[in-house]
């Protein structure tokens, strides 16, 4: 099972778009946590889970902070931020990726 499965199974009415890796950036297109799951710290472990398994992988993680699921663009920003991203702009552009954010793998 891949590891997109095996967080859907651990958090059934999750949605999760996940690509890339295997030397691409992974890119996190969404992460859209059930309304009656929220608030739980659910976005979180799957969020770290998978930074976890891109800094294994010396992956790079890229995405783009949205309100599109009801969330707020500068809350998210700052939440990763603390997670170690940070914005595709200024002396940080990244020109080979397109998303707003993005984090090179850690612990290497």
């Amino acid at each position: 099972m891949t590891w997109a499965g095996q967080q859907l199974a651990k958090y059934p009415g999750m949605k999760l778009s996940v690509t890339g890796g295997g030397g691409k950036p992974v890119i996190v297109h969404s992460i859209v946590v059930p309304k009656n799951q929220r608030n739980q710290g659910v976005g979180g472990r799957v969020m770290r889970d998978l930074l976890k398994l891109a800094d294994q992988n010396g992956d790079m993680v890229a995405l783009d902070p949205s309100s599109d699921f009801g969330g707020s663009v500068a809350k998210l920003k700052r939440w990763y931020k603390s997670l170690g991203f940070v914005e595709n702009k200024g002396r940080n552009r990244d020109y080979e990726i397109s998303q707003d954010m993005y984090r090179l793998p850690q612990g290497q």
